[in-house]
């Protein structure tokens, strides 16, 4: 008898799981047109990598988007977009959404960056390991995402988005703030490609 109840169980847990794929997969398939089949990114689209990307920020930038924390700025073409895409998103939709995301792998990130890996670690452990980890794996209760996945092109454009207000401005969250406020360690271009050429190497 307990081997059968416990059959039964493993059964049902089973079935739940396989609901719960198919709900995320579903919800998954109008993001897919941007963010690709397996949420790899389409630089044209200006859509990064989501496979892998932490579950906890994946949710807040999700929930900031839909609740008009970011992409609302009028010059934010992709911003706006992607806060029109999260309107329709309950609580549960955008947690199953990454948690399925999370569990994705990502690909490997091949950088078109010139710059110094050794330097931009030096001014990553100085600058950014607080919240972002040793290994700029992401860290989830402070909702620092996973940088090691973002394309190069990705991080440039961001950093750019905070410099000209679009991400951090006065109504964002305060990690937002921030994280626009840390802005003011980079003093050139070189410090950011020395930063995407690091994480390139941990690129998994």
């Amino acid at each position: 008898m307990m081997n059968i109840q416990k059959w039964l169980i493993a059964t049902a847990l089973l079935m739940l799981s396989s609901v719960a794929a198919g709900e995320a997969k579903s919800l998954y398939a109008t993001c897919a047109s941007c963010h690709g089949k397996n949420a790899e990114g389409s630089e044209p689209l200006a859509a990064p990598q989501l496979a892998g990307q932490g579950s906890a920020y994946l949710i807040e930038q999700l929930v900031n988007y839909r609740d008009g924390y970011r992409g609302t700025h009028p010059d934010d073409m992709w911003g706006k977009m992607m806060a029109a895409s999260a309107l329709s998103l309950s609580d549960d939709d955008i947690e199953t959404l990454a948690v399925y995301l999370s569990d994705l792998t990502p690909r490997p990130i091949s950088t078109d960056s010139v710059g110094d890996p050794d330097a931009g670690k030096a001014f990553y452990l100085d600058n950014c390991e607080a919240c972002h980890g040793v290994n700029a794996q992401g860290v989830g209760p402070v909702y620092a995402p996973n940088l090691t996945i973002l394309q190069g092109w990705y991080i440039r454009s961001q950093l750019e988005a905070y410099a000209k207000d679009w991400r951090g401005h006065s109504t964002s969250t305060t990690r937002a703030k921030g994280m626009r406020s840390i802005l003011g360690q980079i003093s050139n271009d070189q410090q950011v490609e020395d930063l995407i050429a690091w994480f390139a190497t941990l690129s998994k």
